[in-house]
């Protein structure tokens, strides 16, 4: 009986081992479940974050870029004001010398017409005076033919010739006449 005991508490040791052993791999089982659900959990969550990290990265990389191009357009807007500045102070002369060439071409315009004026008068006055000149220059020729005819006549009579000397004159005469 003793040994029965032995035994039957030797397998009830085994059979609470067994028991214990299946339970506990039951537990470590449901255990590895979970720790393996939490693992995927974690790792799904890790990708996420890499994800999540690469895109922080790419952002921080491109705010970085625009960052020193700010800093570069910063360095060099002094340079581009003075640049502007410049242009405007050029503006500025070349808009006082278009100013300065529009009154000047205005007056050399006024000039023009004024010139234009005086050469219209003198050119009235030239033909006026030419007009007037060649009129007296034929009165004077006039005037001289006649004297000289008159005094030529009173030779001509003095000496007898005055029929051919009137004829001569009178020739002489028709044709100053004609071309006056």
């Amino acid at each position: 009986m003793q040994a029965t005991l032995v035994v039957i508490w030797g397998i009830s040791v085994v059979a609470a081992a067994v028991a214990g052993a299946f339970i506990a791999h039951l537990l470590l089982r449901v255990r590895y479940a979970a720790t393996e659900a939490q693992l995927q959990n974690y790792e799904r969550v890790r990708q996420e974050l890499t994800c999540l990290l690469q895109t922080r990265e790419t952002e921080l990389r491109q705010a970085l870029d625009a960052k020193a191009r700010a800093e570069q357009d910063a360095r060099r807007l002094p340079e581009v004001e003075e640049q502007l500045a410049k242009i405007r102070s050029d503006h500025t002369q070349l808009v006082a010398q278009l100013r300065q060439l529009q009154t000047q071409r205005e007056a050399d315009l006024e000039k023009i017409r004024f010139l234009e004026d005086v050469e219209r008068r003198l050119r009235e006055t030239f033909q006026a005076l030419a007009s007037q000149t060649l009129q007296t220059n034929a009165d004077e020729f006039l005037k001289r033919a006649r004297d000289q005819l008159h005094a030529l006549l009173a030779q001509g009579r003095a000496t007898g010739r005055i029929i051919k000397l009137n004829s001569r004159v009178c020739s002489g005469l028709c044709r100053t006449c004609s071309k006056a």
